[in-house]
Protein backbone atom coordinates (compact mmCIF):
# COMPACT_ATOMS: atom_id res chain seq x y z
CA UNK A 1 0.00 0.00 0.00
CA UNK A 2 1.24 3.50 -0.63
CA UNK A 3 3.66 4.56 -3.33
CA UNK A 4 5.79 1.54 -4.26
CA UNK A 5 7.61 0.04 -7.22
CA UNK A 6 8.93 -3.47 -7.82
CA UNK A 7 12.72 -3.40 -8.12
CA UNK A 8 15.66 -5.73 -8.59
CA UNK A 9 18.68 -4.66 -6.55
CA UNK A 10 21.51 -7.05 -7.33
CA UNK A 11 25.15 -6.49 -8.26
CA UNK A 12 25.20 -9.69 -10.31
CA UNK A 13 27.60 -12.56 -9.69
CA UNK A 14 29.38 -12.11 -13.00
CA UNK A 15 31.32 -9.02 -11.96
CA UNK A 16 35.01 -9.41 -11.21
CA UNK A 17 35.07 -6.60 -8.64
CA UNK A 18 32.64 -5.56 -5.87
CA UNK A 19 30.69 -4.17 -4.30
CA UNK A 20 28.52 -7.27 -4.16
CA UNK A 21 24.93 -7.01 -2.95
CA UNK A 22 21.84 -9.10 -3.50
CA UNK A 23 18.11 -8.96 -3.07
CA UNK A 24 16.01 -12.12 -2.91
CA UNK A 25 14.59 -11.91 -6.41
CA UNK A 26 12.59 -9.61 -8.63
CA UNK A 27 9.81 -9.04 -6.12
CA UNK A 28 11.43 -6.54 -3.76
CA UNK A 29 9.41 -3.34 -3.34
CA UNK A 30 10.90 0.11 -2.87
CA UNK A 31 8.33 2.13 -0.91
CA UNK A 32 8.26 5.91 -0.84
CA UNK A 33 5.67 5.85 1.97
CA UNK A 34 3.00 3.55 3.31
CA UNK A 35 3.40 -0.10 4.18
CA UNK A 36 4.13 -3.57 2.86
CA UNK A 37 2.62 -6.77 4.23
CA UNK A 38 3.61 -10.41 4.12
CA UNK A 39 1.02 -13.16 4.75
CA UNK A 40 3.18 -15.67 6.62
CA UNK A 41 1.05 -18.70 5.69
CA UNK A 42 1.62 -20.21 9.13
CA UNK A 43 0.72 -23.93 8.86
CA UNK A 44 0.22 -24.57 12.61
CA UNK A 45 0.39 -22.72 15.94
CA UNK A 46 3.96 -22.51 17.23
CA UNK A 47 6.71 -20.17 18.37
CA UNK A 48 8.33 -18.53 15.32
CA UNK A 49 11.47 -16.46 14.81
CA UNK A 50 11.33 -13.90 11.99
CA UNK A 51 14.29 -12.19 10.36
CA UNK A 52 14.36 -9.61 7.54
CA UNK A 53 16.80 -9.00 4.67
CA UNK A 54 17.76 -5.94 2.65
CA UNK A 55 20.65 -5.61 0.20
CA UNK A 56 23.86 -3.69 0.95
CA UNK A 57 23.41 -1.68 -2.24
CA UNK A 58 25.32 1.58 -2.82
CA UNK A 59 21.92 3.35 -3.00
CA UNK A 60 21.12 2.15 0.54
CA UNK A 61 22.84 5.26 1.95
CA UNK A 62 19.67 7.13 0.92
CA UNK A 63 17.21 4.62 2.37
CA UNK A 64 15.18 5.07 5.53
CA UNK A 65 16.82 5.07 8.94
CA UNK A 66 13.63 4.17 10.84
CA UNK A 67 11.84 1.26 9.15
CA UNK A 68 9.40 -0.50 11.47
CA UNK A 69 8.57 -4.19 11.16
CA UNK A 70 5.54 -5.42 13.15
CA UNK A 71 4.72 -9.09 13.66
CA UNK A 72 0.92 -9.28 13.69
CA UNK A 73 -1.25 -12.03 15.11
CA UNK A 74 -4.19 -13.40 13.15
CA UNK A 75 -6.38 -10.77 14.86
CA UNK A 76 -4.07 -7.93 13.74
CA UNK A 77 -2.61 -7.35 17.22
CA UNK A 78 1.10 -6.37 17.28
CA UNK A 79 2.96 -9.25 18.97
CA UNK A 80 6.52 -7.97 18.39
CA UNK A 81 8.02 -4.91 16.75
CA UNK A 82 11.45 -3.67 15.72
CA UNK A 83 12.68 -0.48 14.06
CA UNK A 84 15.81 -0.81 11.90
CA UNK A 85 18.12 1.43 9.87
CA UNK A 86 18.15 0.10 6.29
CA UNK A 87 21.07 2.37 5.35
CA UNK A 88 23.50 -0.02 7.07
CA UNK A 89 24.21 -3.74 7.60
CA UNK A 90 22.63 -5.01 4.39
CA UNK A 91 23.14 -8.46 2.88
CA UNK A 92 22.46 -10.19 6.18
CA UNK A 93 19.48 -11.41 8.16
CA UNK A 94 18.22 -9.11 10.95
CA UNK A 95 16.14 -10.35 13.86
CA UNK A 96 12.67 -8.80 13.82
CA UNK A 97 11.27 -10.80 16.70
CA UNK A 98 9.94 -14.02 18.13
CA UNK A 99 6.27 -14.68 18.74
CA UNK A 100 3.71 -17.43 19.15
CA UNK A 101 1.79 -17.37 15.88
CA UNK A 102 -1.28 -19.06 14.44
CA UNK A 103 -2.56 -19.29 10.86
CA UNK A 104 -3.48 -15.82 9.60
CA UNK A 105 -0.41 -14.09 11.11
CA UNK A 106 1.45 -11.49 9.05
CA UNK A 107 4.31 -9.00 9.10
CA UNK A 108 3.89 -5.31 8.31
CA UNK A 109 6.70 -2.98 7.25
CA UNK A 110 5.88 0.71 7.84
CA UNK A 111 7.70 3.42 5.89
CA UNK A 112 7.33 7.04 6.98
CA UNK A 113 9.31 10.16 6.19
CA UNK A 114 11.00 11.21 2.97
CA UNK A 115 13.52 8.36 2.54
CA UNK A 116 12.40 5.13 0.82
CA UNK A 117 12.19 1.71 2.48
CA UNK A 118 12.88 -1.66 0.90
CA UNK A 119 10.51 -4.60 1.45
CA UNK A 120 12.55 -7.59 0.31
CA UNK A 121 12.53 -10.96 2.12
CA UNK A 122 11.62 -12.55 5.43
CA UNK A 123 12.95 -15.79 6.91
CA UNK A 124 10.47 -17.57 9.17
CA UNK A 125 11.67 -20.36 11.47
CA UNK A 126 9.36 -22.55 13.55
CA UNK A 127 10.58 -23.98 16.84
CA UNK A 128 8.60 -27.21 16.36
CA UNK A 129 9.67 -27.84 12.77
CA UNK A 130 13.36 -27.54 13.57
CA UNK A 131 15.52 -29.27 16.15
CA UNK A 132 14.98 -27.69 19.57
CA UNK A 133 16.31 -30.77 21.37
CA UNK A 134 12.95 -32.28 22.31
CA UNK A 135 11.98 -35.80 21.22
CA UNK A 136 9.44 -36.08 18.40
CA UNK A 137 7.40 -38.92 16.96
CA UNK A 138 6.96 -37.36 13.51
CA UNK A 139 8.50 -34.58 11.46
CA UNK A 140 6.59 -32.69 8.76
CA UNK A 141 8.74 -31.13 6.05
CA UNK A 142 7.66 -28.79 3.30
CA UNK A 143 8.98 -29.40 -0.21
CA UNK A 144 12.76 -28.83 -0.33
CA UNK A 145 12.90 -28.21 3.47
CA UNK A 146 15.55 -30.78 4.21
CA UNK A 147 16.59 -34.38 4.41
CA UNK A 148 16.41 -36.68 7.43
CA UNK A 149 19.79 -38.38 7.73
CA UNK A 150 19.15 -40.54 10.77
CA UNK A 151 16.15 -41.83 12.63
CA UNK A 152 15.93 -42.75 16.28
CA UNK A 153 15.24 -46.48 16.57
CA UNK A 154 12.36 -45.88 19.02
Amino acid sequence: RGDSEMVEIDSGEWQAAGPYYHDWGPHAHLLRNGEARWDLQIPAPDSYTITAWWPAAPDAIGWNRAVTYDILGADGQVLASRTVDQRVDGDMWHLIGEATLTPGASVRLSCTGNAPCLADALHIRSRARYNDGSPVTAVTLQALDGVILARDGG
